[in-house]
C-alpha cells in the first residue's frame, strides 16, 4: 500500500475466505468430489462478483490486481478440499494451524490427506502455527484466528452442534457473533446451501443461525459482498472518501491560534512541532521503529508492518493539522468578537474616532465571517473528526495482527455489523490487506507479545491520557481563573464609579472612557474566554482521558502478568475498545460544535 502522487495510500481490493468444516471421516461415500465441485462454483461466483466490485469502484483501490487470500487449516477433508478449489482459481493461501506442523500432520487420515497438507503447506505464502498446552485450546484458538483474518468464512457443515471445543459449530458460532458472514454449504447434498449472516436480521442480536439466514441465491451474495468490501453507498460517505484521496501531505500548520493561547496561559510552550508537521512525522517514524524493533525479539512472530505505518502516519498528521486548525478558528472566533465590542466601545467614548472605529469594527468583522467560512468551506471540523478516529482505528491493529488470534471489533453496530461510515470501510479494508501473521505462537511467544504490547502499545498512550488530562484541566483552570478575574475587575469599576459618583464627581468625568471601556469590555472577554472552554471542553477531556489512562492501565497490568495467547488476545480487543469507546465520548461532544459565527 502506497501513496500515490502525494497523496494518501488507497488499499489494494483483497478479500479473505476463511474455510471451516468437518473431516473425511464424517463425508459419506463419494461427498468429497460432489463437495469439491460445489466449493469451486462457489468460489468462482465470489471471484466473479470481487473482480465487479474492484472494477465498478476502482477509484477507491490501489490500481493493482485483486488479491483474493484463502485461509485455511489445511485438516483432511473441508480444509484441503476449499485450499485445493482456491488455489485452482488464483486464490493466495494462508495456513492457520492448531499446532505445530509436524505434529498436526499425525492428526491426519491416512497418506492421500498427508502428502496433500505437505504439498498444500509448500503452497501456502504464509502459516501460522499455534502451540498450545491443550489440544482443543489450539483448535480454538485457530478457529479464533481464522475468524479474525477472514471477511467472510465457507463452512462445510453438517448443521449440528458441536461435539468438541473448537470443532466447526464452535468456529461458525463466533463467526456469527463477530458479524462474519457464512456461506454454509451442508454436507446432505439434499439441503441447499444458505447464507448467515446477522444483517439479515438487523433487529436483532440474535445467535440463532435459523434467523439470519438466506438462500445463498446471486442476488444476496452479491448483496453480502458490496457491504462487506465495497466503499459505503452512502453519496455523502462516497463524497468525504474523494476528499480524502485528495488530500496532500501537511508541511506547516498554518492556524497557530490554540497552541499560542495555551502558552500564553503558560499551560504548554510553543514547540516547533506546533508549526512544522514534519516534527510530528520524525516521533512518530521513531516510535514505529522502537515498536518493529522490540516486536521482533524474541516472538518468532512476523507482520509486515509498513503498509500500517505509512497509512497510520498519513492520518495522523492529517488528523492533527485539521484539529489545530478546527479549535484556532472557534478560538479567532470568539477573541476577535471580544475585540470588536471593544472597538466599538471605542467609537462611542474617543471624541472624533467614531468613523476610524466604525471601519475598523466592520474589517474585524468581515475577519470572522472569512474565518468561518473558510473553515466550513474546508470542513476542518468534519476532517478533523474523521481522520482522528481513523487513525485510533489503525494504530492497535498492529498489536491485534502480532497476537494472531485478536482483531477489531465489527464494523457498524452489534446488530448489523456492515461499515456505514468510509472510516470503517478503510479501516477493514486495511486489516484485511495484512493478512495472517507468519511464525510459531507458543507459550513464550505469547507472554513476551503480552510484554511488548503492555510497554509499547499501552504504556505510550496512559502517559498521553494523562498528560492529555492535566494539560486541559490546567488550561480550563486557567481560563476560568482569568475570566473570573475580568468579571471581578467589572465590578471593582462599577463600585469604583458608584462611589466616585459620589465623592469624587470630577474624577469620575474625566476618566469616563476608562469606566465604560471596563465595564462593558471586560465582560465581553470574560464571555468569550467562557465560549472558548464550552467549545473546547477542555475540563470533559480531563476527565476523560482520566478514565480512559485507568483502564489501559488495569489492562497493561494484566498483560504484564504474562497471560495465555487466549487472554492476551482479549485484554488487547478490549484495549482497542477502551480507545475507541473514550474517542465515541469525545466525537459526541465535538461533533455539534461546528465551526459557526454565531
Amino acid at each position: 500500500m502506497t501513496a500515490s502522487a502525494g497523496h494518501p495510500p488507497k488499499p489494494p481490493f483483497t478479500l479473505a475466505v476463511g474455510v471451516t468444516g468437518h473431516r473425511s471421516g464424517r463425508f459419506a461415500p463419494g461427498a468429497a468430489e460432489q463437495l469439491a465441485g460445489e466449493v469451486g462454483r462457489l468460489l468462482d461466483r465470489l471471484v466473479e462478483r470481487g473482480r465487479e466490485i474492484a472494477r465498478v469502484d476502482a477509484a477507491h483501490f490501489a490500481p493493482a490486481e485483486p488479491r483474493f487470500l484463502l485461509l485455511s487449516a489445511l485438516a483432511d477433508g473441508a480444509d484441503q478440499i476449499v485450499a485445493e478449489a482456491g488455489l485452482e482459481r488464483g486464490f493466495e493461501l494462508q495456513a492457520i494451524l492448531p499446532m505445530p506442523a509436524d505434529t498436526y500432520e499425525q492428526t491426519l487420515d491416512g497418506e492421500r490427506w498427508t502428502s496433500a497438507f505437505r504439498r498444500l503447506l509448500e503452497q501456502a505464502g504464509r502459516t501460522l502455527e499455534i502451540e498450545s498446552s491443550h489440544v482443543e485450546e489450539g483448535y480454538w484458538l485457530a478457529g479464533r484466528a481464522l475468524v479474525a483474518h477472514s471477511d467472510l468464512l465457507i463452512a462445510l457443515w453438517d448443521g449440528e452442534r458441536g461435539r468438541g471445543k473448537g470443532g466447526t459449530a464452535d468456529v461458525v458460532q463466533w463467526a456469527i457473533a463477530r458479524g462474519t458472514p457464512v456461506l454454509h454449504l451442508p454436507l446432505d447434498p439434499a439441503l441447499p446451501p444458505r447464507l448467515i449472516w446477522s444483517p439479515l436480521d438487523p433487529a436483532t442480536m440474535s445467535q440463532d443461525p435459523e434467523a439470519m439466514c438466506s438462500p445463498l441465491d446471486d442476488e444476496d451474495l452479491a448483496a453480502m459482498l458490496g457491504a462487506v468490501a465495497a466503499p459505503p453507498p452512502d453519496p455523502q460517505e462516497r463524497a468525504f472518501l474523494d476528499r480524502f484521496w485528495t488530500e496532500r501531505r501537511i508541511r506547516w500548520h498554518w492556524r497557530i491560534d490554540y497552541p499560542l493561547l495555551r502558552a500564553l496561559t503558560g499551560t504548554r510552550r510553543l514547540s516547533p512541532a506546533d508549526i512544522s508537521a514534519d516534527r510530528q512525522r520524525r516521533f512518530n517514524a521513531r516510535e514505529w521503529s522502537d515498536y518493529r524493533a522490540a516486536s521482533q525479539v524474541g516472538t518468532g512472530i512476523h507482520v509486515g508492518l509498513g503498509s500500517l505505518e505509512t497509512i497510520y502516519d498519513w492520518v495522523d498528521t492529517l488528523a492533527s493539522h485539521f484539529a489545530q486548525a478546527y479549535r484556532s478558528g472557534h478560538i479567532f472566533n470568539f477573541a476577535f468578537a471580544a475585540l470588536s465590542i471593544l472597538v466599538g466601545i471605542s467609537g462611542l467614548t474617543l471624541p472624533g474616532g467614531k468613523l476610524a472605529m466604525a471601519g475598523l469594527e466592520i474589517g474585524i468583522v468581515i475577519l470572522i465571517l472569512s474565518n468561518t467560512s473558510a473553515g466550513i468551506r474546508w470542513r476542518w471540523h468534519q476532517r478533523w473528526l474523521d481522520y482522528r478516529q481513523l487513525a485510533e482505528r489503525l494504530r492497535p491493529m498492529r498489536s491485534l495482527k502480532l497476537l494472531g488470534v485478536a482483531s477489531p471489533d465489527p464494523p457498524g453496530d452489534p446488530a448489523e455489523p456492515v461499515a456505514g461510515r468510509w472510516i470503517e470501510w478503510y479501516a477493514a479494508a486495511v486489516w484485511r490487506s495484512l493478512g495472517v501473521p507468519h511464525g510459531r505462537l507458543d507459550t513464550a511467544a505469547s507472554a513476551r507479545l503480552a510484554t511488548i504490547i503492555a510497554g509499547h502499545e499501552l504504556e505510550p498512550q496512559i502517559a498521553y491520557h494523562r498528560k492529555l488530562a492535566a494539560q486541559s484541566r490546567r488550561f480550563d483552570e486557567r481560563l476560568e481563573l482569568v475570566s473570573t478575574l475580568l468579571f471581578l475587575g467589572t465590578v471593582i469599576a462599577c463600585l469604583t464609579v458608584l462611589l466616585g459618583t459620589i465623592f469624587l464627581p470630577g474624577f469620575v468625568r474625566s476618566h469616563s472612557w476608562y469606566w465604560g471601556f471596563i465595564s462593558t469590555g471586560f465582560p465581553a472577554i470574560g464571555a468569550a474566554i467562557f465560549g472558548i472552554r464550552v467549545q473546547g471542553d477542555y475540563g470533559g477531556t480531563a476527565i476523560r482521558s482520566l478514565g480512559t489512562a485507568r483502564q489501559l492501565r488495569r489492562i497493561a497490568d494484566a498483560l504484564g502478568e504474562e497471560p495465555h495467547l487466549g487472554r492476551a488476545a482479549d485484554l488487547v480487543e478490549q484495549a482497542a475498545r477502551v480507545m475507541l469507546a473514550d474517542l465515541d465520548s469525545w466525537k459526541l461532544i465535538h461533533e455539534q460544535h461546528e465551526l459557526s459565527a454565531g
